[in-house]
């Protein structure tokens, strides 16, 4: 039996004949989320797969969410045209993010419901924040494609600005490999399900001085092992004893690959732990990464990098072969609550 809809009482949305805001209702909506994602997929600058089940497990990595009360539908004239939500979540630096995200169908565009429904997921935050120390830093934050040009001038007209770039880079297969050795005392072992939760904690622990981190959650370690893309047959895992030193989680995505007719695989996920940084550990990672792929028959490897990481990853991989797909940069935009 159908759940009877539940619609959003707004006067705002009287501005647009037609349309409507409407709640999560079940098991059914996934697939219309699915059905906008993609429809939204060139106006995004997006090149990726979108499955039903990754639609589903956005909910387990996403915190401070609701997914029956911040996600909501939008409708014109009774028909599905995007969806949209917020949540939010804090910092290791202390400060309190709020991320207002969703898509809308290009024909839906240039009407006004674009800025309606940003308008009401940042109302929603600033009711959220309400709650929340004055003295507290509070922003706004959202993610595009620099290539999803009128989206992202959509969000600068309405106050937000370019905080962080992040770059896709690309390697030819058959270019020269770096000669890289693992430091001595250190040995890349099978990995089994014993080693998830190590691996994990591992890797969280690297990433703890990056910009932006934020604690995980028990629910995101189980949604991690439910990903499409979790390979773990694939990964290059350093060890010193009990203890992992770094990773490469590489996975390669058979559907991306048929549906760009292309042959990669991805180095990804790549950390180091802070004692056995400086040491030509992640070089010696990726090194053997790129050495699998090649012998899969894979035609190049591809790795996605915040431009101003720290640790100097973006000039790491320049040294390994990489270089940057002007095409597929992205910009973290951001304004203040």
């Amino acid at each position: 039996m159908e759940t009877a809809k539940r619609y959003i009482t707004w006067p705002p949305l009287q501005q647009v004949p037609g349309l409507a805001f409407r709640h999560f209702n079940g098991e059914p909506d996934h697939l219309v989320r699915l059905d906008i994602a993609n429809a939204c997929k060139k106006v995004n600058g997006l090149d990726w797969i979108i499955t039903l089940d990754s639609i589903k497990n956005d909910e387990l990595w996403s915190v401070n969410y609701d997914i029956n009360q911040q996600l909501l539908y939008v409708e014109l004239d009774g028909e599905p045209v995007g969806y949209f939500g917020w949540n939010w979540q804090e910092e290791l630096s202390g400060a309190v993010i709020f991320w207002p995200w969703g898509n809308l169908v290009p024909s839906a565009w240039g009407n006004g419901i674009e800025d309606l429904m940003l308008q009401y997921a940042e109302e929603q935050c600033r009711k959220a924040a309400d709650g929340m120390p004055a003295d507290q830093q509070k922003l706004f934050r959202t993610w595009r494609k620099l290539k999803a040009r009128e989206i992202v001038q959509f969000l600068q007209e309405h106050g937000y600005q370019p905080e962080r770039y992040f770059f896709e880079m690309v390697r030819p297969i058959d270019k020269a490999i770096p000669e890289c050795r693992l430091p001595e005392g250190l040995e890349i072992r099978e990995v089994k399900p014993e080693h998830y939760r190590a691996i994990w904690d591992a890797d969280q622990e690297a990433f703890h001085d990056h910009w932006g981190y934020a604690e995980p959650t028990e629910e995101m370690f189980e949604a991690w092992q439910k990903e499409r893309l979790f390979r773990p047959q694939y990964w290059n895992v350093a060890w010193e004893g009990d203890q992992v030193c770094g990773m490469v989680r590489n996975f390669f995505d058979e559907l991306e690959n048929d549906e760009y007719n292309r042959k990669r695989g991805w180095t990804e996920e790549i950390s180091v732990r802070r004692p056995w940084r400086g040491k030509g550990l992640a070089k010696a990672l990726i090194a053997e990464s790129i050495r699998m792929f090649r012998d899969m028959g894979m035609e190049e490897t591809a790795l996605g990098v915040d431009s101003e990481n720290p640790n100097g990853a973006l000039k790491l991989y320049e040294s390994m072969g990489y270089e940057v797909e002007e095409d597929k940069k992205s910009v973290m935009l951001h304004k203040s609550l």
